[in-house]
């Protein structure tokens, strides 16, 4: 999944991954529930809340 550069992005895997690249970082064996995302979030005007609510194989975050 493509997203801008400079956006914030918060990844919900409410279902767990096998693995997951989000910010250049590549993590495996992902526990439901885990969220990824920066500080601050919140706040940001423009912004992504991406949800995967089934268990996935693999994700993956692109900056672009």
């Amino acid at each position: 999944m493509p997203a801008p550069s400079g956006v914030p992005v918060r990844v919900s895997l409410t279902g767990g991954a096998g693995s997951a690249r989000v910010g250049g970082t590549t993590r495996a064996g992902i526990a439901g529930g885990t969220v990824f995302g920066p500080e601050g979030r919140g706040a940001a005007a423009g912004r992504y809340d991406i949800r995967a609510f089934a268990g996935v194989s693999g994700f993956t975050l692109d900056r672009r």
